[in-house]
């Protein structure tokens, strides 16, 4: 809060400038006030469009706001400059899938894959796309990749099991939730 009422009073003083609306951004998406680190980023953004990072800290924080259309807007802006950014291939993946764009969120999911074997979330969301498409069965295949990835989370575990259910493999559904 020291941080945001410094940069206020600074912006009161001087004329705004890159850095102080960058960090305001910073300040504010750090204290959840996506509204207001969105209109700083903007701010930060007219003053200097060369800073494509200020496209992954909207794409973050229009997340936040569950504005997945302007995430995803903000999300391939950067990819355009970073195309192999694992987590960034990965957050346009997580807004395609929230907009039910799930093939096209299943192809951005299997590239941040190749980017990165190990990215259970990639493979856990490729089993929700599936699973919402109707493919029970492949749903099943991706979810267990994911639990193999990540044995310790939870909630790959009931997902796995919600499937197994549905298909009536009882037995396989029973073990995912012991």
């Amino acid at each position: 809060n020291k941080t945001i009422l410094y940069l206020e009073e600074s912006m009161k003083c001087i004329e705004p400038d890159f850095n102080t609306n960058y960090l305001l951004g910073l300040a504010y998406g750090n204290l959840n006030k996506n509204m207001q680190a969105v209109l700083a980023f903007k701010q930060a953004e007219l003053l200097d469009s060369t800073d494509i990072t200020i496209s992954f800290q909207t794409g973050v924080l229009y997340m936040g706001l569950l504005l997945f259309d302007e995430a995803l807007l903000k999300f391939e802006n950067y990819a355009s400059n970073y195309p192999r950014d694992q987590v960034t291939q990965f957050l346009i993946g997580k807004c395609l899938y929230n907009l039910g764009e799930y093939d096209s969120a299943i192809s951005t999911f299997k590239y941040a894959l190749r980017l990165n074997q190990n990215d259970s979330d990639s493979q856990y969301y490729i089993g929700l796309c599936l699973k919402q498409i109707g493919d029970l069965e492949s749903s099943a295949i991706a979810l267990k990749k994911a639990t193999l990835l990540n044995p310790d989370n939870h909630l790959y575990h009931f997902e796995i099991g919600q499937v197994y259910l549905a298909i009536g493999k009882l037995r396989l559904a029973y073990n995912e939730a012991n």
